[in-house]
């Protein structure tokens, strides 16, 4: 099992840096995981995409019915534990850093499974003290210990 953010997800999509890792991820033999929070930021990547004007409107009902399939398909697990809420909001206070990341934070350590994302940012923040978290490009030259 591997938890997935919702910067990597986006990436199975929208043609960014890192696509070609984060689709690589697809074809791995793992069981793909993100809370249910990402149904929405993933969809909401789409809808800035559009709003920037790099994607038509055609593109953002096509991206997003393809994201719904996705998620019906079992490609990306969705799961929910109202536990991970209350990590989170610990993890998000501690950090000073958005609830939303340390949603998937807290699953993955919940789980006791890698988390992978393509969010700089929020990597550097907390690679030292959560080692199971990968940054993509790392997982894809093997660096990471995902798979």
């Amino acid at each position: 099992m591997i938890v997935v953010d919702a910067s990597v997800a986006v990436k199975w999509f929208l043609n960014e840096p890192f696509s070609d890792d984060a689709i690589a991820l697809l074809s791995m033999d793992e069981k793909l995981l993100g809370p249910q929070l990402a149904a929405y930021e993933v969809a909401g990547a789409f809808v800035r995409a559009r709003r920037r004007g790099d994607i038509t409107d055609a593109e953002l009902t096509g991206f997003t019915d393809r994201w719904i399939a996705t998620i019906t398909a079992n490609v990306l697990f969705l799961n929910y534990a109202p536990d991970d809420l209350h990590r989170a909001s610990a993890l998000a206070a501690a950090l000073a850093h958005p609830l939303a990341d340390c949603v998937y934070l807290a699953m993955a350590e919940r789980l006791n499974t890698p988390l992978i994302t393509a969010d700089k940012v929020f990597f550097e923040k907390v690679a030292s003290g959560f080692p199971f978290v990968s940054f993509l490009a790392d997982v894809s030259s093997g660096v990471a210990g995902a798979g």
